[in-house]
């Protein structure tokens, strides 16, 4: 392969790359605005002294999540998989 072309390749895959990184600030700003819901969620349940896991809204999500991946064409259990964190993480901010 030629410098022109290991070149482009190279520019090819930095241009991708920061299109991944203004991806990767949308889904941290996205997730921000779900631990903040959470922690409204969390008062209103701490309040009323309801417990915070919640099992079978828990399983809608995945449920749902494993759906439209499938529809998407991702994984459904890789994103089941990190849906689990990303639960685990406003599980924690309800308790905040």
């Amino acid at each position: 392969m030629g410098r022109k072309m290991e070149k482009k390749i190279s520019e090819e895959i930095l241009l991708l790359r920061k299109k991944i990184d203004t991806i990767d600030g949308e889904i941290m700003n996205l997730l921000s605005e779900r631990v903040l819901v959470s922690k409204k969620i969390g008062k209103i349940k701490r309040t009323h002294g309801k417990p915070i896991v919640d099992i079978s809204r828990e399983n809608e999500i995945y449920d749902r999540i494993m759906d439209l991946a499938e529809k998407l064409g991702i994984s459904p259990e890789d994103s089941k998989n990190v849906y689990q964190e990303i639960i685990k993480m406003c599980r924690n901010a309800q308790k905040t």
